[in-house]
C-alpha cells in the first residue's frame, strides 16, 4: 500500500537513529550517577541490610527496566554496544508513531508515505528523545507501552472490550515501568468514558463492564511489573512505593508527606498555555533540565488555531447554504461514528497534556506526547491545507527543528565521549577489598559506586534530596549501618570534575563543614590534617565527543574523596544536634506561614560554617541564615530573597500582614 513506509524506508529511519546515538555520545546523567546504576544492584545484590537510601530519594523506585543497561555493563560490553543496542530498543517508539500516523492519514490520499516519513523523523528530533536516545533512561522504555495502547485505541476494532484489555495491559505496564506514566493511564480511562458519551451508543452498564475489564488488566499489568517490587517495599518499610505518597502509608522510615516536584511549576496555570512558545527559548529549564529548544509544538499550537477556524467558516458556509433539517439529519448521520482515530489522538494528547502540565511539567514525564507531535502536525496541516501543503509544512518544521537543535540544542544531560567501558570507577583498595561503609553527604549521591564496592559494602547518604534525621531521632537502619561498618567507615565527598593530570586533594575548609555535617550523627573524620585525612578515587573519561571534532581530547576525572570516620563522644554528638537546631523555631514558624512555598514541612536543619539551611525537596527552595539574616534560595536561581534580619523576623513573621515569597517563576540560567 502507498501509505505504509516500506522496509527500506524503516531501515533508513533506524540507521539514522543508531547514528544519532553514536554522535551523542553516552551520557553521565545526574540520575545515572545517583540512581541508575544502584537500583539494579539493591534489586540483584539483595542490599536491603547493608545500604540506606544509598540514592537518596530515588533509591527505591523500582528499577526493573535499568536491569538490561547495568547486566550490559557489569559483563563488560563496550560502551557504544550497549548504546546502541538501547537506541535500537528506543526506536520502537518511532515505528509505533509511524503506525500511528499511517492510520490517521490512510484516508486523506492515495500516497502519505512521504509524510509518514517526515513525521517519524519528527519524533526522532525531539529534544527528549535524542536525549535519552541509547542512554540509561526509562522513559523510552515505558512510552513504548502508551503509543501501543493509543496505536490499538486508534485501530478501529469494534471490539471494545478487547480494546479496553489491551489498552489497559499497556497502560499498566508503562505505569509500573515509571509511575509517573500514571497520567496517561488516567487519559485513556478519561477516553473511555468520552468516547461512550459521544457516541450515545453504549449503556452504563456496558460502560462499566469497559471500565472493568481497562482497570482489571491495568491493575493485573501493573503488579506483573511493579508488584514485586511493592511487596520488597511493604516488606522492609510498611509501604509498596516507598517513598513515595508517604502521606498515605505513613511508613516511618520518612516524613508523612507526599513527594511532589514542584521545580517546573513556578509559572502556574498559564505558563502552561504560554509553555508551546516558551520551548522556542534556548535556555535549560524551560521544561528541561538541559537545553532543549522546540519549534514542534508552537507549530502545531498555530496550525491547530487555523485549522479550527478554517473548520467553524467551512461550517458556517455549510449551514448557510442548507436547511435546518438537513444539517440536523447529516449531524444525525456522523453520530455514530464522530468518534474517529483523529479525535482519539487529539483528545488524547489534550487530556494528557492538562494532568502532565498540572502535575509536574517535567519534560520527560510526558515522553510519548512529544513524539506525538508529529502526527498531530500531520494531522492539523492536511486539515488546513491538503496533503501537498502538510508535506512541504512538516518539511519546514522538520528543517527549523533541526538546525535549532543542531546548533543551540544539548545531545546529552552531561555528554562523555564513547570509551570501551561505559564506567570505569578508580576506587582506593580501602573500600574496594574489604567491606567499609560509605556515608555521603551531597544531592548528588554517587551511589553509582556501589558495584564497584567490597560486595559487603554498605552505603547510606544523610544529606542528598532529603536530610536523614539525626540526634536520637536516627534511623535504626542508619546506626545498625554505621555500627556494622564501625572499623572501616568513610564519608565520600566529590570533590569535583579536573584535568586528570591534576592532582587534587580535599580543603582544609571543606573538611571543617564535612566534620560539623557528620556532628549530629556523631561522626567525625578520624584524622584532622586535610593531606592525610582521606583517600582518594575518581571516574576517568574524555570530554572529546565527536570523533570528527577537530577540538582536541581532553581526560577529566570526577575526584572522590574517601575520608576515614571515627565516632565522636555522645557529649559531642548532643551539642552538635542542640547547635543545629538554634534556629529551627524561625523556620518552623515560616514553613508554617507560607505552605505552598516550603515544602515539605519539618525538614533535618543541617549547620555548618555558622550557617544554617533547610532544604525542601518538593519546592525546590530552601532557607538558610547568613550573617544574621534570613534568607530564602531555589534550586537553580540566581539570587537569593532576603526575608529580614534573624532577630526581627520571628516578630515579623507573626504579624498578620506577613507576605510569603512567591517560588520561582523560572529556574534557568540563559546559556
Amino acid at each position: 500500500m502507498r501509505n505504509r513506509l516500506s522496509i527500506g524506508h524503516w531501515i533508513s529511519l533506524c540507521a539514522l537513529n543508531l547514528v544519532f546515538c553514536y554522535l551523542a555520545g553516552k551520557d553521565y546523567n545526574w540520575d545515572l550517577l545517583n540512581y541508575h546504576f544502584y537500583g539494579p544492584a539493591l534489586l540483584l545484590g539483595n542490599r536491603w541490610n547493608q545500604d540506606y537510601f544509598a540514592g537518596s530519594i530515588q533509591s527505591y523506585l523500582n528499577p526493573i527496566a535499568y536491569v538490561p543497561f547495568y547486566l550490559m555493563v557489569k559483563w563488560g560490553w563496550p560502551a557504544l554496544l550497549i548504546g546502541l543496542i538501547l537506541s535500537a530498543f528506543h526506536f520502537l517508539n518511532v515505528v509505533i508513531v509511524g503506525g500511528i500516523a499511517e492510520k490517521l492519514l490512510s484516508k486523506q490520499a492515495e500516497d502519505s508515505r512521504a509524510l509518514i516519513y517526515v513525521i517519524c523523523l519528527l519524533a526522532m528530533v525531539a529534544p527528549p528523545y535524542l536525549q535519552a536516545n541509547g542512554s540509561s533512561f526509562n522513559d523510552p522504555f515505558g512510552s513504548i507501552f502508551i503509543l501501543l495502547g493509543l496505536r490499538v485505541l486508534v485501530h478501529g476494532d469494534s471490539r471494545i472490550e478487547r480494546q479496553a484489555v489491551l489498552v489497559g495491559f499497556c497502560s499498566g505496564i508503562a505505569t509500573g515501568i515509571k509511575l509517573t506514566n500514571a497520567i496517561f493511564a488516567i487519559a485513556f480511562a478519561v477516553l473511555f468514558v468520552a468516547r461512550a458519551v459521544f457516541e450515545r451508543r453504549v449503556s452504563f452498564v456496558s460502560l462499566v463492564r469497559q471500565f472493568g475489564f481497562y482497570a482489571v488488566a491495568a491493575a493485573t499489568a501493573f503488579l506483573i511489573v511493579h508488584g514485586f517490587w511493592s511487596v520488597r517495599l511493604w516488606q522492609e518499610f510498611g509501604s509498596p512505593v516507598f517513598p513515595f505518597f508517604n502521606a498515605i502509608f505513613r511508613a516511618p522510615e520518612f516524613s508523612f508527606v507526599n513527594n511532589r516536584d514542584f521545580r517546573f511549576l513556578g509559572s502556574g496555570l498559564s505558563g502552561l498555555f504560554f509553555l508551546p512558545f516558551d520551548m522556542l527559548r534556548v535556555q535549560s529549564w524551560i521544561y528541561s533540565e538541559a537545553v532543549s529548544p522546540d519549534v514542534r509544538p508552537s507549530a502545531l499550537v498555530l496550525l491547530a488555531v487555523a485549522g479550527t477556524c478554517l473548520g467553524l467558516w467551512r461550517s458556517r458556509r455549510l449551514l448557510k447554504g442548507s436547511s435546518q433539517v438537513s444539517a440536523h439529519n447529516t449531524l444525525s448521520a456522523r453520530q455514530g461514528a464522530i468518534w474517529t482515530p483523529a479525535l482519539t489522538i487529539v483528545a488524547f494528547a489534550l487530556v494528557s497534556f492538562l494532568l502532565w502540565g498540572t502535575t509536574s511539567r517535567i519534560g520527560r514525564y510526558a515522553f510519548s506526547l512529544w513524539l506525538l507531535v508529529g502526527p498531530l502536525l500531520g494531522l492539523a496541516a492536511v486539515h488546513l491545507g491538503g496533503m501537498r501543503f502538510a508535506r512541504i509544512t512538516l518539511g519546514v518544521v522538520l528543517s527549523l527543528q533541526v538546525y535549532m537543535h543542531l546548533v543551540h540544542g544539548a545531545y546529552r544531560w552531561t555528554p562523555v565521549a564513547w570509551e570501551s567501558s561505559w564506567l570505569n570507577f578508580q576506587l582506593p583498595r580501602a573500600v574496594t577489598d574489604q567491606p567499609a561503609g560509605i556515608i555521603s553527604t551531597d544531592t548528588l549521591s554517587f551511589s553509582a559506586i556501589v558495584p564497584s564496592l567490597h560486595p559487603e559494602s554498605g552505603m547510606a547518604t544523610i544529606n542528598g534530596m532529603h536530610t536523614v534525621a539525626n540526634g536520637a531521632e536516627m534511623p535504626a537502619r542508619l546506626n545498625s549501618l554505621i555500627q556494622r561498618y564501625n572499623s572501616n567507615l568513610y564519608v565520600l565527598y566529590a570533590i569535583g570534575q579536573f584535568n586528570a593530570s591534576e592532582k587534587t586533594q580535599i580543603s582544609v575548609a571543606r573538611l571543617k563543614i564535612l566534620n560539623e555535617k557528620l556532628a549530629p550523627y556523631g561522626l567525625k573524620t578520624e584524622r584532622e590534617p586535610a593531606s592525610t585525612a582521606c583517600e582518594y578515587g575518581g571516574l576517568p573519561f574524555n570530554r572529546k565527543i565527536h570523533s570528527w571534532s577537530p577540538e582536541p581530547s581532553i581526560n577529566e576525572d570526577y575526584v572522590f574523596a574517601f575520608c576515614k570516620l571515627a565516632k565522636t563522644s555522645s557529649i559531642e554528638k548532643d551539642e552538635a544536634v542542640k547547635k543545629s537546631r538554634a534556629n529551627d523555631g524561625i523556620f518552623d514558624l515560616i514553613e508554617d506561614k507560607c505552605p505552598e512555598v516550603f515544602a515539605p514541612k519539618r525538614v533535618v536543619t543541617i549547620h555548618h560554617n555558622d550557617e544554617y539551611v533547610r532544604s525542601y525537596f518538593n519546592t525546590a527552595s530552601g532557607l538558610y541564615t547568613d550573617h544574621g539574616a534570613l534568607y530564602m534560595t531555589g534550586y537553580r536561581v540566581l539570587f537569593p530573597t532576603y526575608l529580614g534580619q534573624l532577630n526581627e523576623i520571628l516578630e515579623k513573621a507573626k504579624s498578620t500582614d506577613f507576605v510569603c515569597p512567591s517560588l520561582p517563576t523560572h529556574r534557568y540560567l540563559a546559556d
